[in-house]
């Protein structure tokens, strides 16, 4: 059984419909992609500081090597680090780029993945609600929104419908938090950045304390957002915290300001070195066995009903 849970994941290319690399063989490693990829950069500096500036040019450049890690975001890939790092991975499909079928044909070839779906969102309300008692059945560990890629309002009564029969299925619910654009040119009218602010998820974890829901990237890394999450919803018992991205003094603040057991280890791979975001729990929880323990492993194995053998 591993002893690492990477809970926040992608495999394939989540940002562009109908181009399914999972399968490719021997794709370019991800971890550093040219001589000025700003994630390895950030990866190297342990997360501390923002991971770009303002110059526009630098923000283009952000969006580009993040294509081309999608685009080296194999099975293959992922296997090897799983091997290496001793992980079972919570893969977060984004739909309609990526989906629950792709991954859960994935998982039958790596039992180590724990799959994740993701709503068609263009479909009625009890439409997505179905395919999600559906999903759940076939093995699907939680539910992945991404409001600004998928353009989903938090505020809607549409998605409000969707989340009381979520409450009835049991799914946790991992969201993207930060008000993020991940196209520019002429797809940039494909996104709607605003949709991941986290007052809107910190108003959806209020309306629905029996949800269980994940904040990623614990609010959001445009600066503030994790205070205000602490501020709003710490001690929440229906909310936990993921550490993707975030350095080790980040870490030390989560686990004071929501508690141990509700920060969990995650990566947000391609995004991320898995050893380096490593790195960064084990320098903040040095000394502390158990908290170590519960953010790699127990927190998000408890959350997500991960037994010795895990396979539903």
């Amino acid at each position: 059984m591993a002893k690492i849970i990477d809970i926040h994941s992608h495999l394939g290319d989540i940002f562009v419909n109908k181009r399914n690399v999972i399968y490719e063989i021997g794709a370019p490693d991800y971890n550093r992609v040219g001589d000025n990829d700003p994630f390895a950069n950030h990866d190297d500096n342990h997360f501390e500081g923002p991971l770009i500036g303002n110059d526009i040019e630098e923000f283009h450049n952000l969006l580009d090597i993040g294509a081309l890690r999608n685009y080296y975001n194999t099975l293959e890939k992922l296997s090897a680090r799983m091997d290496e790092y001793d992980l079972l991975v919570c893969l977060h499909p984004i739909y309609p780029n990526t989906s629950f079928e792709e991954y859960l044909a994935a998982a039958s070839l790596e039992p180590r993945i724990l799959p994740f779906t993701s709503m068609m969102y263009d479909l009625s309300a009890d439409r997505i609600v179905d395919k999600l008692y559906q999903d759940a059945d076939k093995g699907a560990r939680g539910l992945k929104i991404h409001p600004p890629i998928q353009n989903i309002d938090l505020r809607s009564g549409k998605l409000r419908k969707i989340m009381e029969g979520v409450e009835k299925i049991g799914l946790p619910v991992i969201l993207h938090c930060g008000a993020n654009n991940y196209y520019y040119g002429e797809r940039e009218s494909l996104v709607t950045p605003e949709f991941g602010d986290v007052k809107y998820f910190i108003e959806l974890v209020k309306d629905f304390p029996n949800v269980n829901f994940i904040a990623g990237h614990c609010g959001g890394l445009m600066g503030g957002e994790m205070e205000e999450l602490a501020e709003k919803l710490g001690g929440a018992a229906n909310m936990w915290v993921d550490t993707t991205f975030r350095s080790a003094g980040d870490i030390q603040f989560m686990v004071k300001n929501f508690g141990a057991d509700k920060v969990c280890f995650g990566t947000d791979t391609p995004f991320s070195h898995t050893g380096k975001s490593l790195d960064c729990v084990y320098e903040a929880l040095a000394g502390d066995d158990v908290a170590l323990e519960k953010v790699l492993y127990s927190n998000a194995a408890k959350l997500l009903s991960v037994y010795p053998h895990h396979n539903k």
